[in-house]
C-alpha cells in the first residue's frame, strides 16, 4: 500500500533531464531492500520464531508510511 505510489512520485519529482537518474536510484534502493530483507527476516525467525515476522512487517509498514508522509511533492495536480 505504501510502495505502490513511490515510482510515480519519484518520476513526478524529477526534472525531465534527471528522470532516468532518479528512476535508477529508485530501483537501486528497491533491489537493495529486496536483497537485505530475507537475511534480516531469517535472523529474526531464528532468534524469536515465526511470530516475529508479523511484528517486523508491521514495523516496516509504519516506517515506510512515516517516511512517505514527509514527501510534499509528487501529488496529483488537480485542474480547477
Amino acid at each position: 500500500m505504501v510502495n505502490v505510489n513511490s515510482l510515480p512520485m519519484v518520476v513526478d519529482i524529477a526534472t525531465l533531464a534527471k528522470v532516468g537518474g532518479y528512476t535508477g536510484l529508485y530501483y537501486f534502493f528497491s533491489q537493495a531492500a529486496n536483497i537485505a530483507t530475507p537475511p534480516l527476516a531469517g535472523l529474526l525467525i531464528e532468534a524469536f520464531g515465526y511470530a516475529s515476522l508479523m511484528i517486523f512487517a508491521a514495523f516496516m509498514f509504519l516506517l515506510a508510511f512515516f517516511i512517505m508522509s514527509f514527501v510534499k511533492r509528487g501529488e496529483i495536480q488537480r485542474e480547477s
